[in-house]
């Protein structure tokens, strides 16, 4: 992933100290938003994936939502200096959601996005993915370089989970408890495919799923 050299680099500056990262923490609390797995699990590296891109983009580090914001604020100079400027404003506008592949082509893929409603065209390395046009996936969609990539943090659900799923954030929408979290429902109700594939898919990607937390 191209973009991923930039944010390393990041990743790497702040972990030398004591609270500005905070790497268990965030493991944690992405734990307790997305489903604990274990380093033996044959969903460890996949999880792993998701987990780096939420600690970079998403994880709070006082006073700035992310590390990457950190970084972008307190480095503006040295940023601009290596002529990044662009670059980091874009992980700034990184969106992580929950998307229905409209259209594979050779070089991009066509997604909608299933919470916010908007269609994007997202260049795609040819053969980085085993895309399937009707299949939903939890995906970062990243600004770069002038075009829109994938994080490498991402979920494929099960082709048949599809009509499931839409009929999901349609419920949702309709209680007015479909955002941002979402996301991470979705990716909790993956894993319990994970865990058990013998589950039928309606009992598992369903409005009445206990994973939902309501008022």
């Amino acid at each position: 992933m191209p973009y991923l050299p930039y944010v390393e680099r990041v990743v790497e500056t702040y972990a030398k100290g004591d609270d500005l990262l905070r790497p268990l923490e965030a493991l944690e609390v992405f734990s307790g938003l997305s489903g604990r797995y274990r380093d033996s699990d044959d969903w460890y590296e996949e999880r792993s994936r998701l987990f780096f891109d939420y600690l970079a983009f998403d994880h709070p580090s006082p006073p700035y939502r992310s590390i990457l914001h950190r970084y972008f604020v307190e480095g503006t100079e040295r940023i601009r200096r290596e002529g990044l400027v662009d670059v980091y404003r874009g992980f700034l506008s990184s969106h992580a959601g929950v998307f229905d592949i409209l259209k594979v082509g050779r070089a991009d893929v066509t997604l909608k996005d299933l919470i916010g409603g908007c269609h994007f065209r997202v260049s795609l390395s040819e053969g980085a993915y085993s895309f399937v046009e009707g299949v939903v996936i939890n995906a970062r969609i990243i600004p770069f370089r002038g075009g829109l990539i994938l994080g490498h943090g991402l979920l494929l659900h099960p082709e048949h989970a599809s009509p499931h799923i839409l009929k999901l954030m349609a419920a949702l929408r309709s209680e007015g408890i479909l955002g941002w979290t979402s996301f991470f429902l979705l990716a909790r109700m993956k894993l319990q495919h994970d865990m058990s594939p013998t589950f039928k898919l309606a009992s598992i990607y369903t409005p009445r799923s206990f994973l939902i937390k309501r008022a």
